[in-house]
């Protein structure tokens, strides 16, 4: 089976071979998140975020994520190292992309990899932010649908809700805790409706395909948890967002298991 084009399909196959644990993304905590806005998330403990990174772009869903409501006291909590096959695996990626830089006769400089990234510290702070004019909670407003009818119109929205994604101090998107998610391609809860409600990520498979009113309104029955911009969280590796989604009625119980992850990029 060719998976994901022939340039991909070894490493893929390699990864499905054996029983890797999932890469180790974000930390929330939930406590300071409280103290900047009183939100749908908890007050305490923490967030913990894992995804299986190297296969999401082919396999989005529940089965590729886990996040993990951690509520243990923070002097019970340790650091602890990269699992010994998760580093095993790091090391090979690294030294398979220096064996071909040098087949090509490049010259390779610093390689980095999808199973960690640097270790950074950062603060919850409050932003507005706009949807979308693709967004579930945009189509379903007829005025504004309508306004974005006009191609000017919609091209000026969007550069607007461009500039406020963007971290204004240094022009590097923002990684996003709720709210909107910041779209590369469709509004990412689209995936989500499709694989939970329907099974399958493409509208054409789907067995009856709902008026646009229902499917906007299962959509904003979502939840934005985190977006990771990938370029930010592991430089020079990958590219495209990473968005960790929950229905309504799973976070009021607070069964973060059943959190959707998808994966896009341009």
């Amino acid at each position: 089976m060719n998976l994901g084009g022939s340039t991909h399909a070894p490493h893929i196959r390699k990864h499905l071979a054996q029983a890797l644990p999932y890469v180790f993304l974000a930390q929330i905590d939930l406590g300071e998140a409280a103290s900047v806005s009183a939100s749908v998330l908890p007050d305490d403990g923490r967030l913990l975020f894992f995804c299986d990174l190297p296969l999401v772009p082919w396999r989005q869903g529940i089965e590729s994520c886990r996040v993990i409501w951690d509520r243990s006291a923070p002097q019970a909590l340790r650091r602890v190292e990269m699992p010994e096959i998760l580093q095993r695996f790091a090391d090979e990626s690294v030294d398979e992309m220096r064996a071909l830089y040098r087949e090509r006769g490049l010259v390779a400089g610093e390689l980095s990899h999808c199973y960690a990234g640097p270790e950074r510290s950062m603060r919850v702070v409050l932003r507005y932010a706009l949807p979308n004019s693709y967004a579930a909670e945009a189509m379903q407003d007829e005025v504004f649908a309508a306004a974005m009818q006009d191609e000017d119109m919609q091209a000026a929205y969007d550069d607007f809700v461009s500039e406020l994604s963007l971290d204004l101090a240094d022009g590097v998107a923002m990684h996003r805790v709720l709210g909107y998610p910041v779209p590369e391609q469709d509004d990412p809860r689209f995936v989500a409706v499709a694989l939970v409600d329907y099974g399958r990520p493409r509208f054409w498979d789907w067995p009856q395909m709902p008026d646009e009113a229902t499917l906007h309104a299962k959509m904003t029955e979502w939840h934005l948890l985190l977006q990771i911009e990938l370029s930010d969280c592991i430089p020079g590796w990958s590219e495209g967002k990473v968005y960790f989604l929950i229905r309504d009625e799973d976070l009021r119980t607070r069964r973060f298991e059943r959190t959707v992850v998808v994966y896009q990029q341009t």
